[in-house]
């Protein structure tokens, strides 16, 4: 049974100029009518688009698909299916951490709502810490502004964050802006080296903390006695600041005025006769 180009479109969904382009690169070969100029393809022209179809779907590109229908011996299509495996469990890979950070990014949006000036005893995964930031002033050497380049190319892994130092929380006297990656997700991206060998990088262990969310016109956490509330929840569960508080931004609105939501965990730890 033959076909013209209207019959093939009907039967596959493949436009005419799709089948023109499958013909100029010899995929098909469909037979001419000297008197009408029509093309028809019989049935191992459809086959042969259906197989380019077939290996489109399996994500190879449209120069690998045709020769892998017309030129590639089987054992060089071996190898290319071996590689495309590689490819493919690469992505599967980054897109199961894109999912893991929209699902974290959406949490962070939801806990923005119910969660400002409240607090949570909750464990905070490891995760590494990069500054390239104090108060908001860019480390302007060189090689910082490269290893900056690395952690933003590590995104959606990484993410910006920032850093107080234990003993500046109540004066709030320095904050520390640079990214941060958790650990886990760090040990399942495909560059984890480069990011794991840069100088100023810190890794932080799991840590109990307290978590919650402040509210800040002005992008501002510079502000004294801003985390007195949350020092005296600490005090009142009968423990005491352990590490240096880790945060990161959640959003930012301009509606009325510039606020920030800011997500902050705070390393707690019992309190002891030491502590005290």
């Amino acid at each position: 049974m033959i076909f013209r180009i209207g019959g093939v479109k009907k039967i596959l969904g493949v436009c005419a100029e799709t089948l023109r382009f499958f013909d100029k690169k010899g995929v098909v070969v469909p037979k001419r009518d000297v008197e009408n100029n029509y093309r028809y393809y019989d049935g191992r022209d459809v086959n042969r688009i259906v197989a380019y179809i077939f290996f489109r779907s399996l994500d190879f590109s449209m120069e690998d698909s045709i020769n892998l229908i017309q030129r590639l011996s089987n054992k060089e299509a071996k190898l290319k299916m071996e590689q495309q495996e590689e490819q493919v469990a690469e992505k599967i890979i980054k897109y199961q951490l894109i999912l893991e950070r929209l699902a974290f990014q959406k949490n962070l949006y939801h806990r923005a709502d119910i969660m400002v000036d409240q607090y949570l005893v909750e464990e905070l995964p490891g995760y590494m810490f990069y500054s390239n930031q104090n108060n908001r002033i860019f480390d302007s050497d060189e090689v910082e502004k490269e290893h900056t380049q690395t952690w933003v190319n590590a995104m959606p892994q990484s993410m910006v964050a920032f850093h107080i130092p234990q003993q500046q929380i109540q004066t709030a006297g320095l904050i520390h802006w640079g990214y941060a990656l958790q650990t886990d997700d760090h040990q399942r991206d495909l560059h984890s080296n480069l990011i794991t060998n840069l100088p100023y990088t810190v890794k932080h262990p799991k840590q109990t903390t307290v978590f919650t969310v402040l509210k800040s016109v002005n992008e501002d956490l510079k502000v004294k006695a801003r985390f007195d509330p949350l020092l005296q929840y600490i005090e009142n569960r009968h423990m005491t600041v352990a590490g240096d508080v880790f945060g990161t931004i959640i959003n930012q609105s301009s509606q009325d005025s510039t606020v920030t939501y800011f997500a902050v965990w705070v390393p707690v730890k019992p309190k002891t006769d030491k502590n005290d």
